[in-house]
């Protein structure tokens, strides 16, 4: 049968309609800003068991002739045993003449759990083009032999928003199911992996993975089986709670002189402080795990030439071109020739440390704290990145670009939770905030230092401050192009960075 022969067998009555109408409407999906006009059934399966579960991927198809693969798996279920939920909800239908209702699977605990069967049986789902296949890492335990309709096989979703849909098995094991299909070999799958042969301790390493092949092509990452963390707080919830303790104080001072904002920070219970000294230090951790020879040959460090200076800045001035084409309304005001200056000063840098491959996305949200330290997640990269570009190495100043950004960004949001620019108050909690983020930003990169300083890892103290102000101002420029299209009212943050820098 053809994929969508086998979508109307199992209960769709019209798949691409049906699949299109879901997905315009799904958070993950990444292409809401875009013209989306059809999707493609790439292919489908089913694996005859009750619900039946049946994996799917289609295309979207964008009106500038753009294409983006997507993973919807599917779940079908006797009417009579309905979930009754609207978020998860694809269509209703009929199955071999009775009423079904046909639903996102990663809801229903039933159907999501024989994601677990594959990996602890290494087993195979059939589709009409290809396969899946599971695959398990010494650890996976057992999926239970038989999940019951009520969900106590103790699976429920992880309950937060993001790109992807993470699935949690009793407090033990987390399934981070990847929406965005990419058509080749995994960047997050590859550095986990060659992070955790190498010796690092501060990632969740992974237990098993799901991959859909089509035909003789590549393997395409589906899914990953990680440890779960408990009482896990991302790190910027944690500076949230920091900043909004500083804020309340800030609103009761009557004045907002450095020394009083300083002793504000360390005094009243706000002092983040130590945890960015500890965050300073597992990056750094992290990248000396990264630059050293226990990673695998083709991940190996090289030196950071002049000539990948000139191109990364030649990347970084295609950025900020394409930012003033695109947003010429809301870049008023900014200084192209300063901004681009940065990126000039790189070009003229003879050598910059070393080479490596890096976290590609890394900020505060990106790290979670637990009783045993920090772990860092998702090893992504910046997903309007194409995978060829994530793939490469890079000087790890863009990941500590990455979160020397990401206090600013913090303070900014917390300040938005009590304010408006239009408020008194405004630029007297601003203050405050900016002290605070430099703070931090001062305590990240002191321990980052003293853990990369003396390796050769970075570039010589005559030019490190000009490769990391280039990439913290590239960082700022894809921040700005983002939050235009995706949270207009944070554009803000990072068009301030950009004056600022």
């Amino acid at each position: 049968m053809t994929p969508e022969e086998v979508l109307r067998e199992a209960g769709l009555g019209d798949p691409q309609a049906e699949l299109l109408t879901f997905l315009r409407r799904q958070r993950w999906f990444s292409g809401r800003e875009r013209d989306l006009h059809a999707i493609e059934i790439v292919d489908a399966g089913t694996d005859g068991e009750d619900p039946l579960l049946v994996p799917v991927l289609v295309d979207a198809i964008y009106g500038d002739g753009g294409r983006e693969r997507y993973s919807i798996p599917l779940s079908v279920r006797p009417a009579e045993r309905a979930i009754e939920t609207d978020v998860g909800l694809v269509a209703m239908g009929i199955r071999e003449g009775a009423p079904v209702e046909v639903v996102d699977a990663l809801i229903d605990p039933e159907a999501a759990v024989r994601f677990w069967d594959l990996m602890a049986t290494n087993g195979e789902i059939a589709t009409a083009a290809g396969r899946l296949r599971g695959q398990s890492e010494p650890g996976v335990a057992a999926a239970p032999p038989e999940p019951v309709a009520d969900g106590a096989a103790g699976i429920h979703p992880l309950g937060r928003d993001q790109s992807n849909s993470s699935l949690v098995r009793d407090k033990r094991e987390l399934l981070k199911f990847f929406r965005k299909i990419e058509q080749s070999s995994s960047p997050e799958l590859e550095m986990l992996q060659a992070l955790h042969h190498a010796g690092f301790t501060g990632i969740a390493a992974p237990m098993g993975r799901i991959d859909y092949r089509q035909g003789d092509g590549e393997e395409a990452l589906l899914a990953i089986l990680q440890p779960y963390l408990h009482n896990a707080t991302d790190g910027f919830q944690m500076a949230m709670t920091s900043l909004r303790d500083l804020y309340s104080v800030a609103e009761g001072a009557t004045h907002a002189d450095p020394l009083g904002i300083r002793e504000a920070i360390d005094e009243q219970g706000s002092d983040f402080t130590p945890e960015a000294n500890r965050l300073g230090a597992i990056v750094g951790e992290m990248h000396l795990t990264l630059a050293s020879d226990r990673m695998p040959e083709e991940m190996r460090p090289v030196p950071a030439t002049a000539e990948m200076m000139q191109a990364w800045a030649g990347e970084m001035e295609a950025d900020l071109e394409r930012l003033f084409a695109d947003h010429a309304d809301r870049t008023q005001g900014l200084d192209r020739d300063q901004l681009a200056a940065c990126f000039q000063a790189l070009k003229e840098v003879e050598g910059g440390g070393l080479a490596v491959r890096y976290h590609g996305d890394l900020h505060l949200g990106q790290l979670v704290r637990t009783d045993a330290g920090w772990t860092i997640l998702d090893f992504e990269g910046e997903p309007s990145r194409s995978v060829e570009v994530r793939r490469r190495r890079s000087s790890p100043l863009r990941d500590a670009a990455g979160m020397l950004r990401s206090f600013s960004y913090a303070a900014a949001v917390a300040l938005m939770e009590r304010a408006t620019p239009e408020d008194p108050d405004w630029e007297h909690l601003l203050a405050y905030g900016d002290a605070w983020a430099e703070v931090n930003r001062e305590a990240f990169w002191d321990a980052y230092v003293a853990v990369v300083g003396a390796t050769g890892l970075l570039p010589g103290a005559d030019a490190v401050g000009t490769v990391l102000r280039a990439f913290e101002v590239q960082k700022a420029i894809y921040e700005f192009g983002y939050e235009l299209g995706h949270r207009p009212d944070l554009a803000w943050v990072p068009l301030r960075a950009l004056r600022q820098l």
